[in-house]
């Protein structure tokens, strides 16, 4: 079964290290054989609270976009920690839509003892919603995974031998790409979102698509963003105490987010996003959504990466490292021919992901990687 839709909603609370998911996917069956029962899997460290199948999807409980209280939770543990196996009764026939509705909590546990922790902070938070999956950000995923999670699988040849394994190496031919071992999401892992985020009253939370409202009441605040178009299924959750710098390119609104203090460099990043937009759409075709953002990741952090409609540099990366060996390369607004200018190298390679990965996805063959 492949998700087609996603409905959350992810209640943080950075202060005391906790966070709440409700969610919802829905189904259809596009294999050749019914499914009797399916493989969930979720990070450890989170506790799953409800999984159920639904024949509908089921209503917002209040206006801050809540699923109201917890169902049943259906099935039975797997044999490793953060899996579950979901029975279908009747099975699921093939072409079949159906609801997934489900629940998980991260409860306190002291800070930095789980790798959730990692990416769940005081002051600038990045999670992963949806079905997706990358090794990389292990940890971070806060929504439950359909099948078999390859990027869980052991990497280190010391521990492979010591759980009697062959050394791991990645998936050579399409048959064993098709088969899970890949990190590229595939063509048909593609969703529609409708997302309401809940932070502190002081923090400002992004998630992908169009903000359609934003509130603060009773010392939180409620963010609902909605990706109408089908993205690819996995999307960042970031949230911080952010201050918030506008631009324009062409239709499309631009919007960077980034610490208070930190904000000598964006007028260059406003305009690297500039630059690259009208390049790539002269190249590859109009950018597909009404809003870009660029989320400033906190310290720790050592990525960059690029989402439809959000990409995230790390602080030291875009926001507060000098670049060049001579110190900060000087910008007055205008490229200089004669300048190697790093911040507009890293901001195109991120705004390239909005056509490469964003929209069209390699086959899944070797190389994939490379061009995605």
């Amino acid at each position: 079964p492949r998700v087609e839709s996603i409905r959350g909603v992810v209640d943080l609370e950075t202060a005391g290290g906790t966070l709440d998911v409700q969610g919802q996917y829905r189904l259809v069956h596009r294999g050749s054989a019914p499914v009797s029962e399916m493989l969930i899997s979720f990070e450890p460290d989170l506790e799953l609270m409800t999984l159920e199948r639904r024949d509908d999807w089921k209503e917002r409980h209040d206006a801050a976009g809540s699923m109201g209280p917890l169902g049943a939770l259906s099935g039975h543990a797997g044999t490793s920690p953060g899996t579950w196996h979901l029975v279908f009764d009747p099975p699921l026939a093939v072409g079949e839509t159906t609801y997934l509705a489900f629940a998980l909590r991260l409860a306190p546990g002291g800070w930095g003892r789980r790798p959730t922790e990692r990416w769940l902070r005081r002051n600038g938070s990045f999670l992963l919603g949806g079905t997706g999956t990358h090794e990389f950000f292990q940890g971070a995923q806060i929504f439950p995974k359909l099948g078999y999670d390859a990027a869980r699988e052991l990497r280190s040849t010391r521990d492979r031998q010591r759980h009697g394994l062959p050394p791991w190496s990645p998936a050579l031919t399409p048959e064993a790409f098709t088969e899970g071992a890949s990190q590229v999401p595939q063509p048909e892992d593609r969703a529609d979102v409708d997302l309401w985020i809940h932070a502190a009253s002081d923090e400002v939370a992004l998630g992908p698509g169009d903000l359609l409202e934003r509130t603060v009441a009773d010392g939180r605040s409620r963010h609902h963003y909605v990706c109408k178009e089908a993205i690819p299924a996995m999307f960042p959750i970031v949230c911080g105490r952010y201050e918030v710098s506008l631009g324009r390119a062409g239709d499309v609104e631009l919007e960077v987010y980034h610490a208070p203090g930190h904000g000598a460099r964006v007028p260059h990043i406003l305009w690297a996003i500039q630059r690259s937009l009208a390049y790539f759409e002269a190249q590859w075709g109009p950018y597909p959504h009404r809003v870009l953002r660029v989320a400033e990741a906190p310290g720790g952090a050592t990525f960059a990466c690029s989402f439809p409609t959000l990409m995230a540099f790390a602080e030291g990366m875009a926001f507060t490292q000098p670049k060049g060996d001579g110190g900060p390369i000087p910008w007055d607004g205008h490229e200089a021919a004669h300048a190697v200018d790093p911040l507009l190298w890293l901001v195109a390679h991120e705004v390239a992901h909005q056509w490469w990965n964003g929209q069209v996805v390699a086959a899944p063959a070797l190389g994939a990687e490379l061009i995605s």
